[in-house]
């Protein structure tokens, strides 16, 4: 009798292509478990360490089954990202779509779908509009949104009730920061796959400041632009809780920006005029409310290191 090697990959051949030719530790270490059983799991690793490679795996595995397969998202931002990066699965013959709120679809173009990308929310809709029977594998990506109030009862109420109803599809839950994965992992009768900081692509520091609780809004600006300035001429990502925050923030850092470093950079042209006006100081916002151009380009901007100082609300955690 032979043992195998639990971290040995043995995908099909023509599906390999899709996937990194060399697997990281964390990726070979839960290869057996996404590949070769078919137990719910819960993957806690930080981020960076190729969860989503470990999500394709599932839902490869659940195509091949042949059935369908969900991921779920947090986001419709993030849920673009991810059937961008999905789309290859079409040249199987794998329909891949988002669907999410705000949009009708008939009954005939949900058949047609292998791959479905949505949100929690339009997900508590699907479960009392479709069969969903016809799925083995539903991935839901930052399932530590379990923990915020109205968003986290939609998903927890949801899964539940795919347990009762589908108890043979399989649950995958992807998280860099859930606080008790072995609680949620009994829950959800999931095998536990924990990985800490060491598995981390980009090493962090941590810094605690002790900042003075206060209700004021430029109050709270000025300690964050003090803070930002510590860390001038790299880069600073400032996250705050709503769009008004977002803007407001920005501007006041803009006029400060212009006021200690006053020599102005060639303006960025954005359709969102504010922001133009901004990136002479290399000062930008993102929020949910901007348009995709806008929004694409202040992220391609930030990773290029043409915009210092980036404030944003949680959607670009997210």
């Amino acid at each position: 009798m032979s043992l195998v090697d639990p971290e040995k990959v043995d995908l099909p051949k023509p599906f390999q292509k899709l996937f990194p030719k060399t697997f990281n530790t964390v990726q070979k270490q839960s290869y057996h478990d996404i590949w070769h059983t078919d137990r719910n799991i819960i993957v806690q690793a930080p981020t960076g360490s190729g969860k989503t490679v470990l999500a394709k795996i599932a839902l490869l595995k659940g195509l091949l089954r042949p059935s369908k397969v969900m991921y779920v998202g947090p986001l419709r931002a993030l849920n673009d990202e991810k059937a961008k990066e999905l789309q290859e699965l079409q040249s199987y013959d794998w329909m891949v779509k988002s669907v999410l709120g705000g949009s009708y679809y008939s009954p005939q173009e949900l058949e047609a779908l292998d791959v479905v990308l949505t949100t929690p929310e339009k997900l508590l809709s699907l479960l009392y509009s479709m069969d969903l029977s016809q799925f083995s594998v539903i991935v839901v990506d930052e399932i530590h949104l379990l923990g915020e109030q109205k968003r986290g009862a939609y998903l927890e109420c949801t899964l539940m009730e795919i347990q009762h109803r589908y108890p043979k599809i399989r649950l995958v839950g992807l998280s860099a920061t859930i606080p008790n994965t072995q609680e949620m992992a009994d829950w959800l009768q999931a095998t536990a796959l924990q990985y800490g900081q060491e598995h981390r692509a980009t090493t962090l520091e941590l810094k605690v400041f002790n900042v003075e609780e206060n209700k004021n809004k430029l109050a709270k600006v000025v300690k964050g632009y003090q803070i930002a300035k510590k860390f001038l001429p790299e880069q600073v990502l400032i996250f705050t809780t709503s769009r008004a925050q977002v803007q407001y923030y920005a501007t006041k850092i803009h006029e400060w920006m212009e006021r200690d470093v006053g020599e102005a950079k060639a303006p960025i042209l954005y359709d969102y005029g504010r922001l133009t006006e901004l990136s002479d100081q290399e000062v930008a916002f993102y929020h949910a409310g901007l348009n995709e151009k806008d929004k694409q380009m202040v992220v391609k901007n930030f990773l290029e290191t043409t915009i210092k100082i980036l404030v944003s609300t949680s959607s670009l955690a997210w």
